[in-house]
């Protein structure tokens, strides 16, 4: 991918998620269950290598150094990612002059010369280019088989489609400036929930040329879920990673079967499927059965196929999302989810109007 205007750091995707964990056992027989593979390990730091369609996930466990503190602080979660570009010093470099604060002398399981930026909560963002995906990343890790696996197909997971983050009240235009400023990235759209009943605001930011999409959630109340992750978590985060599939119904099915228990569906959400989302094709039958939520319209815009996974790393949750067409994130779901739980409690004698 060339560089331009509109791509100035030439981006090009999004090479790996890393997460910090006291406890290496637990959180990778989690990644187990969602169809991850460990393929290679560090030579000599806690830290291993998990694979499924082209998502990498990083497990640091190492007791001492950036990942160790993150976790003393937060718990298990997130603590960086790596986006690749075309060309990491000159990304750094470009980052840098845009008011980006570098990352150096920390311990991280990755080649001396990658580069790092400081990101939302104290992540860390690290460049990565062909030179380090060719093997240069990985200098003193070992792979676990022989052959080295170069692909693992598990529940059908396919990619990273985005990762959440969830913000104090007042930081999201100080974010939401760093990924267009510094990062050139685009913001897509404010979402159309209400902030009243949600108690958030959230705005989505994406990479013009490349599939890195970033949603940002701003608290604005005391008793909003974003608010309570905030307070779980020991401040700002990603919290949740949406994973894509190619086939929504067969891979939630293959979850569960794994031991994955996904978050609760009202009833009346189904019965409202077909006033909200016009002209779909989708069986409302095996949609409830697996929970699936949709939104969109077939017609204009595409549909959008989504399942929530209970907390899965810490208070990180995982979602798992289809796109047909749609390039949203599914804030018709909250208004009608909304909806329908208070009819699930009228229905239930549980409210009344």
């Amino acid at each position: 991918m060339a560089f331009s205007c509109e791509n100035p750091l030439g981006l090009e995707g999004i090479a790996f998620v890393e997460f910090a964990t006291h406890d290496a056992d637990a959180q990778a027989d989690a990644f187990e269950r969602l169809g991850f593979v460990e393929t290679a390990r560090h030579g000599w730091q806690n830290v291993g290598l998990h694979l499924q369609g082209a998502i990498r996930f990083v497990l640091n466990a190492e007791p001492s150094g950036y990942a160790a503190a993150f976790a003393a602080q937060h718990g298990p979660g997130v603590c960086g990612m790596g986006l690749r570009v075309r060309d990491a010093q000159r990304a750094r470099r470009l980052a840098l002059q845009n008011g980006a604060e570098a990352v150096e002398g920390q311990l991280t399981p990755f080649a001396e010369d990658v580069p790092a930026l400081r990101g939302v909560g104290g992540t860390l963002i690290y460049l990565i280019d062909d030179t380090h995906l060719s093997g240069h990343l990985f200098d003193g890790w070992r792979a676990l088989h022989r052959p080295p696996i170069q692909q693992v197909q598990g529940a059908g997971l396919i990619a990273v489609d985005h990762l959440n983050y969830a913000l104090r009240k007042g930081q999201m235009q100080t974010w939401a400036d760093f990924y267009v400023r510094v990062l050139g990235f685009e913001s897509q759209r404010y979402f159309d929930l209400d902030a009243h009943a949600t108690g958030m605001e959230t705005q989505a930011l994406i990479c013009p040329q490349g599939p890195i999409r970033i949603p940002l959630n701003e608290s604005r109340s005391a008793y909003s879920a974003t608010e309570a992750f905030l307070e779980a978590n020991g401040g700002e985060g990603v919290q949740h990673i949406a994973l894509e599939t190619f086939d929504i119904h067969a891979t939630v099915e293959a979850l569960r079967a794994r031991g994955v228990r996904f978050q609760a569906v009202p009833e009346p959400y189904y019965d409202l499927i077909a006033a909200r989302v016009p002209h779909h094709e989708e069986d409302v039958a095996r949609l409830r059965h697996n929970g699936v939520l949709i939104d969109g319209n077939a017609r204009r815009e595409g549909i959008l196929l989504q399942a929530f996974c209970e907390r899965g790393v810490g208070q990180l949750f995982f979602e798992i999302i289809q796109r047909k067409g749609h390039t949203g994130f599914g804030g018709g779901n909250v208004q009608a989810l909304m909806e329908a739980a208070g009819l699930d409690q009228m229905r239930k004698g549980l409210l009344r109007v």
